[in-house]
């Protein structure tokens, strides 16, 4: 979530225990399924879960949209951020 919110994304996303994503635009409810899914460990932290196959954990970074700065698709150490 750092990562995301140093970057100027209002969005984190962990997917399948290991991938991180950030980006600007929340899930549609049509997206949105139980938490149970989301059952992958962290590869940082294996006491807390961390997405699921096809599933991802979506938190605020409490970074304010109008502090935003766009910035290009960057990779930093197998996390990967998306700009959307």
């Amino acid at each position: 979530m750092n990562l995301c919110y140093s970057s100027g994304f209002e969005l984190a996303g962990t997917q399948y225990g290991k991938e991180c994503f950030c980006g600007d635009t929340h899930p549609t409810d049509d997206l949105l399924t139980d938490a149970s899914n989301c059952n992958r460990p962290c590869s940082g932290n294996p006491e807390e879960n961390c997405g699921g196959f096809l599933a991802m954990s979506v938190y605020e970074t409490g970074f304010k949209k109008d502090e935003k700065v766009r910035l290009s698709r960057l990779i930093i150490e197998n996390c990967m951020v998306l700009q959307i």
